[in-house]
């Protein structure tokens, strides 16, 4: 098992400041409409950004392990929630940024399906339920989205 902790602390109203054991603070609010401040980033933010930024590690990864040197990276994540409490997340909707010599769709389609059905732990560690959806740029040209089918091999592992 791959230890992770972290710790949370109250400060006022819905502010509290949390840090995990990288020993790096991260400020946690919720929107004035929420009982909060809104001077941060609330608990789903983070989450989605999470998801962004896990993405992202392996895209790089996959891609240069391909010999392929990225000049730009971006990845946008659309989340929708359902509306009534607990609100939790219907979909995760990426979508890839991406230019640099040589690289093409077919490489980075791939590195966008293996992240979220093999490497990416923040996404696969969420609910089955929530659909994915995938599109890009590549060096200028739009490809349109696809839809991730994530394997359920996946989760029977995880209880091992």
């Amino acid at each position: 098992m791959v230890p992770t902790s972290a710790k949370v602390r109250f400060l006022e109203g819905n502010t509290l400041i949390g840090k995990a054991n990288s020993n790096h603070l991260i400020p946690i609010d919720t929107a004035e409409s929420s009982g909060g401040g809104g001077g941060a980033n609330d608990p789903v933010q983070l989450l989605v950004t999470a998801c962004a930024g896990c993405v992202a590690i392996d895209v790089v990864n996959i891609i240069r392990k391909a010999r392929h040197e990225i000049r730009r990276l971006i990845i946008d994540v659309s989340a929708t929630r359902f509306p009534a409490p607990p609100k939790v997340l219907r979909t995760l909707e990426f979508h890839a940024t991406i230019d640099g010599e040589g690289i093409g769709e077919p490489i980075v389609r791939r590195a966008l399906n293996l992240s979220l059905t093999n490497y990416c732990s923040v996404s696969l560690s969420l609910d089955r339920s929530i659909g994915f959806t995938v599109g890009a740029t590549i060096n200028g040209q739009e490809i349109p989205a696809w839809s991730i089918l994530r394997d359920p091999a996946i989760y029977a592992r995880a209880v091992e």
